[in-house]
């Protein structure tokens, strides 16, 4: 699964060899315990291992009505990992994704109609991640919900497909129009229409009635334009910045704004350059990091971090100068707490650049962020966290069972600490980019 915990997977897993025999030799009897009371996340990770021989036993549970009961109907209970509120088939659905079996579209497409909006929303993430042609009939049932989140999960899903390189011409022009009509109320959808049809999407998204402010949309179709190196005129982009300065300065206003400031840096006037730097001063998170990123953009700096990470995977960490290991370190860090906390982030190789996370969050003044990472630190004993995945998981499993929850508990407390980002990192960081701007350019 894209957001699934790898580390708490893999130690799952370890810690029950049972599930992992049953998935070698029946793995049908796994995706029974999904709808029964003895159901549990590790299942689920198991079912991830199980390989294609899972996939008929998945699709057959799709018209099974007992994997449409709740779990708490089932007696599940919280601690199994799994959302009591939720049914068997919303796993059902989320293990399908991984082999993606094009015999599964057409038990899919009627799960489109459920009353549960969660199987409706898994549903149509699955459709658009498979991304056949066949399944063009079912995502326009999706996109017509009456709900919001499923159409949005829809888009996910389609995302998801890009990303791997699925979806046909046939099927990009099929779902296009549907896609279109999310771009006001889906900031995500201007992206996706821009990956459909590139040139179609810019003149779509040039349009007067979606450069308006005030749409859910409106920040997604001024990144969209951005990245497609669309210019737009400093007149429209300054009466923009202005509605907007005036405007409740709150998401997703704020994020609009910094997107124009972007925009702005484009153009390079006098003017454009003075209102970044008033940016910089905004009360707005997001104003101030989209000004961090326009100076960025004037000091040839636009793309910083995939330039760090491509020049990473080219020479190595030893080969990347002090400025850059420190920006990837941190990048690396924040990434990985906020998208599952720092369990993920030490069960996965970023945790073993955490020292120089650590150098780098001092280095750009994030104090708080760099106690923060300090104190987690010091579950590991007093030589910090091992260097390697399997060291840190030694070093963990040798907590006794009583310091390993205790440690979990604190971990969540201050990762809620840390999601607070009380030091501004994200602007701190684009600056220390911007100081360091050398380091950060392609050649030539």
């Amino acid at each position: 699964m894209a957001n699934q915990n790898v580390g708490l997977e893999k130690h799952a897993l370890k810690a029950h060899p049972e599930l992992l025999r049953l998935a070698q030799e029946r793995p049908g009897e796994l995706v029974e315990m999904l709808a029964s009371r003895n159901a549990h996340r590790f299942v689920e990770f198991a079912i991830n291992q199980a390989g294609p021989t899972v996939v008929p036993h998945l699709i057959t549970a799709l018209a099974n009505p007992k994997f449409a009961r709740k779990y708490y109907s089932l007696g599940v209970e919280a601690c199994s990992l799994l959302p009591v509120d939720g049914t068997p088939l919303e796993i059902v659905l989320e293990c399908l994704e991984q082999y993606r079996p094009r015999e599964a579209v057409a038990p899919v497409g009627p799960l489109l109609f459920s009353e549960d909006k969660r199987v409706r929303q898994a549903a149509a993430l699955l459709l658009g991640s498979m991304a056949y042609d066949e399944c063009a009939q079912p995502l326009q049932t999706a996109f017509s919900d009456c709900d919001k989140s499923v159409r949005s999960w829809a888009i996910i899903g389609i995302r998801r497909g890009l990303d791997e390189g699925r979806l046909s011409d046939t099927l990009r022009k099929a779902i296009y129009p549907a896609v279109r009509a999310m771009v006001p109320e889906d900031e995500s959808a201007a992206e996706c229409l821009l990956r459909l049809d590139r040139k179609r999407a810019i003149d779509d998204l040039s349009a007067p009635e979606l450069l308006r402010v005030g749409t859910s949309g409106f920040a997604g179709v001024l990144t969209a334009l951005r990245a497609a190196g669309v210019h737009l005129d400093e007149a429209q982009l300054t009466s923009l910045a202005d509605e907007l300065e005036q405007s409740e300065m709150d998401y997703p206003n704020d994020k609009a704004l910094g997107e124009v400031l972007q925009l702005l840096s484009l153009i390079r006037s006098q003017e454009a350059e003075e209102r970044i730097r008033r940016g910089l001063k905004s009360r707005s998170k997001r104003v101030r990091e989209g000004a961090a990123k326009a100076q960025n953009i004037l000091k040839g700096t636009a793309t910083p971090f995939a330039i760090a990470f491509d020049l990473l995977k080219d020479v190595g960490w030893t080969g990347l100068t002090t400025p850059q290991q420190r920006v990837l370190a941190v990048r690396m860090l924040i990434d990985e707490v906020n998208n599952g906390g720092f369990s993920q982030y030490f069960s996965n190789s970023s945790g073993e650049y955490w020292r120089m996370a650590l150098e780098g969050l001092r280095c750009i003044g994030a104090a708080r962020d760099a106690g923060i990472l300090a104190e987690v630190v010091k579950a590991f004993g007093p030589n910090g966290a091992a260097a390697t995945q399997e060291e840190r998981e030694e070093q963990f499993m040798q907590l006794s069972e009583e310091e390993q929850s205790e440690t979990n508990v604190q971990w969540g407390r201050l990762g809620k600490q840390f999601y607070k980002n009380e030091d501004d990192r994200e602007v701190l960081l684009l600056q220390y980019i911007g100081e360091n701007a050398e380091h950060f350019r392609r050649p030539g």
